[in-house]
């Protein structure tokens, strides 16, 4: 007969210990700005796309697209999000992690306008462009997060994403279906291509922006 005995650590002290990883785990990402900068912007980025792939069907139906649903257009997704993951994996090592943000914060505003209208060609072009830039992107930050940031912090930085995910979320979608609920859908579409404008110019204003001239005494 086998008795294993399991003894609890003192709650105090696991509570500081946890307390201090997270402290640890907070402060090395703020030390490094392609992460901390790569998490805001994929928690808006990602939030708004979510919101975008919930107003599907009423866009599509209001645009005047004949689709039956039964997960037709969840799988035209998911197919176009497979080929946008292979392309993020041909495209990583010939633009810097920069220029990668630009290009899918510029895609989401895009796709934001595009839904924005009632002309069904450009629905559909929205959510080409939209399913493919969101397949890409969790590639994107799973490297970001397994290459640059030690087994130590790794569990920090990934809860610390989800939950800027998950706040830019209940931000986005209660904005946007409040103006919807109030105007239009429409309405609601330009408001998420607004909030997704304002992410790309703080971005831009933050990581490309002149260093100022310093001038010394002679």
């Amino acid at each position: 007969m086998v008795v294993l005995s399991l003894k609890e650590p003192p709650r105090e002290k696991s509570i500081s210990k946890s307390f201090d990883q997270i402290k640890e785990g907070l402060s090395y990402l703020l030390k490094h700005r392609a992460i901390w900068n790569t998490i805001i912007i994929f928690a808006i980025m990602g939030a708004t796309c979510d919101v975008l792939f919930n107003f599907y069907q009423p866009v599509l139906k209001v645009s005047g697209i004949p689709v039956i649903y039964f997960g037709i257009v969840y799988v035209f997704v998911n197919i176009l999000s497979f080929f946008g993951a292979d392309l993020y994996l041909k495209i990583k090592s010939k633009i810097d992690w920069k220029s990668i943000m630009v290009i899918y914060l510029v895609t989401a505003f895009i796709s934001s306008l595009c839904f924005g209208t009632q002309n069904a060609a450009l629905v559909l072009l929205a959510i080409l462009f939209l399913s493919v830039s969101f397949g890409s992107q969790f590639i994107y930050i799973s490297n970001i997060i397994h290459q640059i940031v030690p087994s130590s912090h790794r569990a920090t930085t990934i809860s610390i994403n989800s939950q800027a995910y998950m706040l830019s979320f209940l931000i986005c979608m209660n904005l946007v279906s409040f103006c919807t609920d109030r105007s239009s859908i429409f309405i609601g579409m330009l408001l998420n291509a607004f909030i997704i404008l304002s992410a790309l110019s703080a971005f831009l204003a933050l990581n490309y922006k002149k260093s100022p001239v310093v001038v010394q005494a002679e």
